[in-house]
């Protein structure tokens, strides 16, 4: 574990710890897709994205239950769009991000940046807006304009395509291999490389069996939902019912 994954370790120890203790509710910045595994069992609340298709979240301690109150969490939305649509130049995800991290941005401000064209929608913590809608004026060489928006335009987020599947377990590396037509050998290697995870967290064995409603991300092919297992084919194989994106 590297310096900087300690210190991440215990400043969500310190939030978990507080929000217990408190009975109040504790955010930290986004995290990126392997740093859920770091977080605390106890205590643990949920992941926040702004979407539920968000890879990039921020880890929300608390419930209702214990703090006696809701709370949402401190993200909002920034839509950015370049001024003469026309003369644009065609920008990228990185066009976009690199623009805003020459701020002086610190990425685990910013979560997902989804694209709608030309333009870009931004989930970022609420205590960065202002400075981004003041401070980002160009993307490139194109001149851009900022803006809050209460929610996403319908269409940016694509729907996941639903798949049946039949598979011989329900272990994580049969479901991988299955979704995205993998040998075995080569979904093992996705493992060895530390690059599968359930629901935020790493994955370290293959024979993890995920419950229904997991979210299996695996970085350099994509993310899928595990949603139901619905009983045995004639064969003998498991029926399972996927979302993948």
């Amino acid at each position: 574990m590297t310096e900087e994954e300690r210190y991440l370790q215990a400043r969500l120890k310190e939030l978990a710890d507080r929000s217990y203790r408190n009975s109040c509710w504790e955010f930290s910045d986004f995290l990126s897709l392997a740093e859920p595994s770091l977080m605390p069992v106890r205590y643990y609340g949920s992941l926040e994205g702004g979407s539920a298709a968000a890879e990039r979240r921020l880890a929300a301690f608390g419930s209702e239950d214990i703090c006696g109150y809701r709370q949402s969490p401190p993200i909002e939305i920034v839509h950015i769009a370049p001024v003469q649509k026309k003369f644009a130049d065609k920008l990228s995800h990185r066009d976009y991000l690199g623009a805003l991290m020459s701020l002086g941005l610190k990425r685990s401000c910013l979560g997902d940046i989804l694209l709608q064209e030309n333009d870009a929608y931004l989930f970022c913590l609420d205590s960065m807006t202002d400075y981004i809608l003041r401070e980002l004026t160009s993307v490139r060489h194109t001149t851009v304009t900022c803006e809050r928006c209460d929610s996403l335009p319908s269409g940016i987020e694509k729907d996941p395509l639903v798949l049946r599947i039949t598979t011989a377990s329900l272990r994580v590396d049969v479901l991988m291999s299955a979704v995205f037509h993998l040998s075995r050998t080569a979904a093992k290697e996705y493992f060895d490389k530390e690059l599968v995870f359930c629901n935020g967290r790493q994955v370290a064995s293959p024979g993890y069996q995920p419950d229904e409603g997991s979210i299996i991300s695996v970085r350099g092919k994509g993310r899928f939902r595990f949603d139901c297992a619905e009983g045995k084919t004639k064969k003998g194989r498991i029926s399972v019912t996927v979302s993948v994106w």
